[in-house]
């Protein structure tokens, strides 16, 4: 059985070479191929919340800030978010301090970001061309 320090540390590194992976030798601009494309988008060409977030996350680490937030504002609004709930997950799990941040487990807070998601996905699909910005390219 795998204790739970390991898995957060093999995931660690894996989300580390991911991030080199995609750093030098992968432009999801340019290549095709490496990833399925969105189901959402291909089955029924609809763009989810997440659509465009390869090419987002691309660009956030070559700090092309505009490019990604072309592909996925979404995400470098979450991003701050994101990168709270990552370092407080591994600061429980691999060096055993509890980080409580009281906003996370507020049930407002949780739906009204659920709502923002939901109301992001239904505005960039929505034909008008003031939504046009929210798709991706």
């Amino acid at each position: 059985m795998i204790s739970k320090r390991n898995l957060v540390f093999f995931l660690g590194l894996c989300i580390i070479f991911a991030g080199v992976f995609y750093f030098y030798t992968w432009n999801p601009v340019i290549q095709k191929g490496y990833f399925l494309q969105c189901p959402s988008y291909k089955l029924f060409g609809l763009y989810c919340a997440g659509c465009g977030s390869q090419r987002a996350i691309h660009f956030i680490l070559h700090g092309e800030w505009a490019a990604a937030w072309h592909y996925n504002p979404l995400l470098l609004v979450l991003l701050p978010l994101i990168v709270v709930l990552c370092i407080q997950y591994i600061a429980r799990h691999l060096f055993h301090q509890y980080w409580d941040i009281p906003l996370f487990r507020n049930n407002l807070f949780i739906y009204l970001l659920f709502s923002c998601i939901m109301l992001y996905m239904v505005a960039r699909n929505l034909p008008y061309p003031m939504f046009n910005a929210l798709k991706p390219t």
